[in-house]
């Protein structure tokens, strides 16, 4: 055998090793915000889900298997806020996994009227780590809203097809969800912008003169983070390549979701598979385009009410969602 057919063969072994290596997700945040409920509602497992006590006390290994038989392995982390002991212990095993990981999701609960916790808490993840700096862990994380159907009023809608439903939030509910989006952005990314990358694939021609973009075979890269008033800017100016930079945005974008209502986890998905490169696009098509991400079957859903009304004076129920047919 020649020496480059040695050389060939030692590369293509470690092509097909790296294939077979899992990309890595870990999911962190404040104890009791829903990241194990997060997991089961994305990837149908059945972690343990506790209202009274911390659900995840040790770091749990999920492993999910993609349509091409390739793996995604997930790290569901112990909640920071348990307790001053806990977090040192913890804090201690963060650095390997986050090094490990590809994509961190950090989960703040939507309800929240400060965010301050969380900014101290990650100020002591980041001052805990001396192998990645602040903005190589950003750069890999995704801040995830959560548990946002506990915010009402105004009502949720049900849209119906069929025997399924989508739940949807009002106007109001959107407005208020936008606002929380950015002002999570505004408080945990935007003051390190200028040191971050945004980066996505595209297929269309794309051409823009601005020194913000570079090219390089079907990628583009963003120096900085795109805001909304930028990404709209964009749009109108390259109306053409609005799908990209929808894509781009997407890079460092604050993501409400609800497990319970299994709204935007395909959104959530989408985003952790396109953080991850152009390699998991193939390898994890399906999960993000699994319409059982977004859409319940009515039987449950109507399960999901949290008001039945009830005539004292008749003692009978006067309306009950679970009973009623839709």
């Amino acid at each position: 055998m020649s020496k480059l057919d040695i050389l060939y063969d030692r590369v293509k072994k470690i092509l097909e090793q790296e294939e077979k290596t899992p990309f890595t997700v870990s999911i962190m945040g404040q104890t009791g915000v829903g990241k194990s409920s997060l997991i089961n509602a994305l990837f149908g497992t059945k972690l343990d889900v506790s209202a009274t006590s911390p659900g995840t006390e040790k770091i749990e290994e999920i492993y999910i298997t993609g349509s091409l038989g390739h793996k995604l392995l997930f790290y569901d982390i112990p909640g920071i806020g348990s307790s001053k002991r806990a977090d040192e212990k913890y804090l201690a095993e963060y650095e390997q996994k986050l090094i490990e990981s590809d994509v961190i999701l950090w989960a703040i609960l939507c309800d929240s009227r400060s965010f301050s916790y969380d900014l101290d808490a990650l100020d002591i993840l980041f001052a805990s780590i001396t192998k990645l700096s602040r903005t190589e862990i950003l750069s890999k994380m995704i801040f995830v809203l959560t548990k946002v159907d506990i915010l009402i009023p105004p009502p949720w809608i049900l849209a119906k097809t069929g025997e399924m439903g989508v739940f949807v939030p009002q106007a109001d509910t959107v407005s208020l969800l936008k606002e929380k989006e950015e002002f999570v952005q505004r408080n945990f990314i935007l003051p390190y912008k200028d040191s971050l990358i945004s980066q996505t694939y595209f297929k269309e021609t794309f051409k823009i003169d601005d020194e913000k973009f570079e090219y390089e075979n079907n990628e583009i890269r963003y120096k900085g983070v795109l805001t909304w008033e930028e990404l709209e800017s964009l749009k109108k100016r390259f109306p053409s390549n609005q799908e990209t930079l929808e894509r781009l945005y997407d890079n460092y974008r604050v993501v409400p979701c609800s497990s319970r209502f299994q709204f935007n986890l395909d959104l959530l998905t989408r985003l952790i598979i396109t953080k991850l490169g152009t390699g998991a696009i193939a390898r994890f098509s399906n999960l993000y385009t699994d319409k059982n991400l977004y859409t319940i079957p009515l039987s449950e859903a109507k399960n999901l009410s949290n008001i039945v009304v009830v005539d004292r004076s008749e003692k009978k129920v006067v309306f009950d969602l679970a009973s009623t047919e839709i």
